[in-house]
């Protein structure tokens, strides 16, 4: 009941889920990072993604752009 809860009251709070929450900001740090020219399978373990695959795909989503688009 009180996970239940949590959520709810964050989802009133921010407008989305705890875990869009979450996802949104490993796909910023990870713009970050890529923007300072680190390696995308680098960046993709530092923010959090044991699969590359799995971070590729969530970082188009969110930016509608790949990830090595956005490498500086």
């Amino acid at each position: 009941r009180a996970q239940r809860d949590f959520h709810r009251l964050f989802r009133m709070m921010n407008g989305i889920s705890p875990y869009a929450y979450l996802l949104n900001y490993r796909i910023r740090e990870a713009c970050k990072l890529l923007a300072q020219g680190t390696e995308v399978q680098i960046v993709s373990q530092r923010v959090g993604f044991d699969n590359y695959d799995t971070f590729r795909k969530a970082f188009r989503r969110l930016t509608k752009k790949s990830p090595t688009s956005v490498r500086g």
